[in-house]
């Protein structure tokens, strides 16, 4: 029992330490560039040499993308849609993001999935289906996917 904690720690330790890389490599990076770029706007501007509108335009899209960007790794720690959806509507929902957000197709489709699974497995259901995806993006070279999500009669 003692050896499973253990690997339980280092997994979510290794997570964390993913988490942590996320946000100090590319989300603060990316918002240092927009205080700089923010900040030469304003000086130029103060100096009356420069017309703001178009740089205020970009810095509005660098700070819409990088909100999306935040937006995805929070549900990513967090699937926050499947607990108000349930399993089915969240991973569709998931599928439908990744898709934005990756570039890639994917095509979701479910059949016969009871809707009284625990949280536990549909929360293991969900991570599962979330690695993959990341997986086969970042390996296969593939520009569309297929995820199906089939039960049974009975039960899954």
């Amino acid at each position: 029992m003692e050896k499973e904690g253990g690997e339980l720690i280092a997994a979510l330790e290794k997570e964390r330490s993913h988490i942590a890389r996320e946000l100090h490599d590319d989300t603060c990076r990316r918002l240092a560039m927009l205080s700089l770029r923010i900040e030469k706007v304003t000086q130029s501007w103060s100096l009356g040499r420069m017309l703001v509108g178009d740089q205020l335009e970009q810095i509005w899209q660098r700070c819409s993308n990088l909100t999306g960007d935040v937006q995805a790794l929070s549900h990513e720690l967090h699937p926050s849609a499947l607990d108000n959806l349930g399993l089915v509507r969240a991973i569709k929902s998931f599928c439908r993001e990744f898709s934005e957000q990756s570039g890639v197709t994917v095509h979701f489709s479910q059949f016969d999935i009871p809707d009284s699974l625990t949280r536990e497995v549909s929360l293991s259901f969900f991570r599962v289906i979330q690695e993959a995806q990341h997986n086969a993006a970042k390996c296969s070279g593939t520009k569309q996917f297929e995820v199906n999500l089939q039960g049974e009669s009975d039960g899954m």
